[in-house]
């Protein structure tokens, strides 16, 4: 599954967003924390509305070297499980067409689970507009002395600063979404297709399960991308690391894939091999062939399956491959008779609470 903002349209073009992050030991970001959103207005414009995480304390929005701006922020509920917040910044007349904000704030970001810190939004936690060409995106983490913050694209430099360590990142290559791990890890790394695969796990993390599994979890993204390059020709990225998330859930971002705890200890998937495989085609589609708007997100969700299956059916055979359809039917046919409805009309189901009340 992929998160997705709000769409940002004609009205302006996301150019770089430079993310300076201070993070204490549990990952909340503290004071001194900024984010820079460089854009260039496509027509006269009043106000701009940004997505973001609720848990995001904005202290103050300016812009660059400018005056203070005015915003709302506001925050509601799809679901209960579902949140999101809007953030709505207005401009004054006459501001010029290229701009950059700064917005300042603090925030719990993370959270911890068996032993595990991972992002409460793996996409909210900078204010972002949907952007259908992207923008270069840069990071940098201060955090204490012990601890790592992997961020999209290259590590361009790493200092000790006393008792703090920064880290920070550049990804020229244009994205639309980013995200980081944070924590204390073992790495455990090799090479395909020409890239460095990073399989990062935190070292205090329950890992009678993960560390033995890290290796094989390792060879299976070297083995998709390898596969991947071959069909679809080489992506742009020198590392693609991999790191846990909480809970269930399973993403790729540009250079870096998050997975659950599920796929390490494999027994939170029938087929983990598969989602492995499916994140890494992301790298592919969705952050190099993007879809132009948020209705055609499943399309590249379908080429992700897609290429999971080749490699489902090429490392496991043709009989793993049928199972694992065949359980996909069986779970389509059973909501069918739940909802009275035939499951040929269900369209792209596969998309997570964005669809839900169109079942």
């Amino acid at each position: 599954n992929l998160p997705l903002g709000v769409t940002g349209g004609s009205v302006a073009d996301v150019r770089r967003i430079e993310a300076s992050m201070v993070l204490d030991g549990s990952g909340e970001a503290q004071d001194g924390t900024v984010v820079r959103i460089s854009v260039k207005f496509l027509r006269p414009v009043r106000s701009l509305l940004f997505e973001c995480s609720p848990r995001l304390e904005i202290s103050r929005l300016n812009l660059a070297g400018g005056a203070d701006l005015p915003f709302i922020k506001e925050a509601f509920s799809k679901k209960d499980f579902y949140h999101e917040s809007h953030l709505l910044v207005a401009f004054p007349e006459g501001t010029p067409g290229d701009v950059t904000l700064e917005v300042h704030y603090t925030a719990e970001l993370c959270f911890s689970e068996f032993g595990i810190v991972a992002l409460h939004d793996d996409s909210g936690w900078f204010p972002f507009l949907s952007d259908a060409d992207g923008f270069t995106f840069g990071f940098s983490a201060e955090v204490p002395k012990g601890y790592e913050c992997l961020g999209v694209g290259d590590l361009t430099e790493h200092r000790v600063q006393g008792e703090k360590e920064v880290f920070v990142f550049d990804m020229l290559e244009r994205v639309r979404l980013a995200s980081f791990l944070f924590g204390k890890f073992k790495h455990s790394k090799r090479t395909a297709a020409g890239i460095e695969v990073d399989v990062a796990l935190p070292d205090n993390a329950n890992t009678t399960y993960i560390t033995r599994n890290r290796a094989e979890v390792a060879d299976e993204i070297a083995d998709a991308l390898e596969r991947y390059t071959r069909m679809f020709g080489p992506i742009p990225y020198r590392t693609l690391r991999a790191g846990l998330t909480g809970g269930y859930t399973n993403l790729g971002f540009p250079s870096m894939i998050m997975l659950s705890y599920g796929v390490f200890n494999r027994s939170g998937s029938s087929w983990p091999e598969q989602v492995v495989a499916h994140e890494v085609a992301h790298q592919w589609w969705y952050n190099q062939v993007a879809p132009l708007t948020y209705r055609d997100a499943w399309i590249s969700e379908s080429m992700a399956e897609y290429a999971s299956l080749v490699c489902l059916r090429e490392r496991s055979g043709m009989d793993t491959m049928k199972k694992y359809l065949s359980h996909d039917f069986h779970t389509f046919t059973k909501l069918s008779g739940v909802l009275k409805r035939p499951y040929i009309s269900f369209g792209p189901i596969s998309l997570g609470p964005r669809l839900y009340t169109t079942l």
